[in-house]
């Protein structure tokens, strides 16, 4: 494998990876960023797949961008996630240099409720949840299509979930490290207690990794750093700050009022359908990771 392609999904703890895991446990190997930091723009991720050359650039390399297989903007049309992602796979499936995947998953529900709420932070008159999550059609939501269609193509993928890190953060990491062929590096992980900690603490954000949202605004970087560093033998230390506690404070500095998780309604019909396929998309993904997934 001479490129790695963290494609996404959105929502699925990609900025956890982007700027904390990828940087901790490439570093001292032959793995390198096509930049200054694994996540590149879309343009820049079409270009450098498209154009990369094995002799011409030695080294392995991970890149990463949600958008390649999706969007959760209010712009997308009804279908069109699924569809890019299809092309997506179809175009990585035919780069002759040797590339693999990585592709993250959560629950639906909770996956909905998180891309609406960063969409309603980010843009003006936005629609309500419901009328939001209409406007991905079944296709948009298989999960397990999407585990299929990476499968099919013959190309090493590495599927996880959200959930999973929550509940052992540590082996995800490891496993990640293994697909990779590096040495695991997480000592001293304690992800899956700060993931628990921050959903309970914090109704302002849900969003664990990307930074606590206030008022449409993200949270200071310097305020949400993970710090990691190298310790003995090579490994991986993470400290992470609290930044649920940040949000409460700056929510009160303000006199603002804390945001509300919108109800999610669904149909019955919709409702089943994601319940299986949720089963589904983990069946698939327990076959290809040889193991049997236990989460929340």
């Amino acid at each position: 494998m001479r490129v790695c392609a963290h494609i996404g999904l959105h929502k699925t703890g990609s900025t956890w990876l982007q700027d904390s895991v990828f940087p901790a446990i490439l570093r001292g190997t032959d793995w390198r960023f096509f930049e200054d930091r694994a996540k590149v723009s879309k343009d820049k991720a079409w270009r450098f797949l498209e154009d990369f050359d094995p002799e011409r650039d030695p080294g392995r390399y991970m890149i990463s961008c949600e958008n390649l297989s999706g969007s959760i903007d209010i712009s997308r049309k009804a279908g069109e996630n699924w569809s890019q992602y299809r092309d997506c796979i179809e175009f990585l499936e035919h780069r002759s240099y040797g590339l693999g995947m990585i592709v993250g998953f959560r629950n639906h529900k909770d996956w909905l409720v998180s891309a609406y709420l960063q969409t309603e932070a980010n843009y003006i008159n936005v629609k309500s949840l419901d009328d939001y999550v209409e406007e991905f059609t079944d296709d948009d939501l298989s999960w397990s299509r999407r585990v299929r269609e990476a499968r099919d193509s013959g190309l090493p993928v590495f599927f996880y979930f959200l959930e999973e890190v929550a509940s052992d953060g540590n082996k995800v990491v490891d496993e990640i490290c293994q697909f990779l062929g590096i040495d695991p590096a997480c000592d001293g992980l304690k992800l899956s207690e700060d993931v628990r900690n921050s959903r309970k603490a914090s109704s302002i954000s849900t969003s664990v990794y990307k930074g606590v949202r206030v008022f449409g605004r993200s949270a200071p970087g310097r305020a949400l750093k993970k710090s990691m560093r190298r310790v003995s033998g090579g490994r991986i230390r993470i400290e992470y700050d609290r930044a649920a506690e940040w949000a409460s404070a700056r929510a009160a500095s303000i006199g603002g009022r804390r945001r509300a998780t919108p109800a999610l309604h669904l149909s019955k019909a919709r409702r089943e359908f994601l319940e299986w396929d949720m089963a589904e998309a983990m069946r698939l993904v327990e076959e290809t990771r040889g193991r049997q997934l236990k989460f929340d």
